[in-house]
């Protein structure tokens, strides 16, 4: 349940292959702007001392604000 600063975020476009890379803030938040209408997308964590998670989110419209939650949990657990 604790924020995550400092995770990197991958977020493709499956069918163009097209990325954009972020990184989560302060409060472990990130905002992906700009990303290409339609999907399906591939939204990749990873931290360092958790293991790395992929999901998938379905189609984006335009104007319209998506929030997720991925959770992470710590390596070896």
């Amino acid at each position: 349940g604790n924020p995550i600063p400092g995770a990197s975020v991958t977020v493709t476009h499956q069918p163009s292959g097209t990325r954009s890379e972020l990184t989560t803030d302060a409060a472990g938040n990130f905002n992906a702007s700009g990303l290409r209408l339609g999907g399906p997308f591939i939204v990749a964590v990873a931290a360092a001392g958790y293991e790395a998670v992929q999901e998938e989110i379905g189609f984006l419209a335009a104007g319209q604000a998506q929030r997720i939650g991925i959770a992470l949990a710590a390596e070896g657990k």
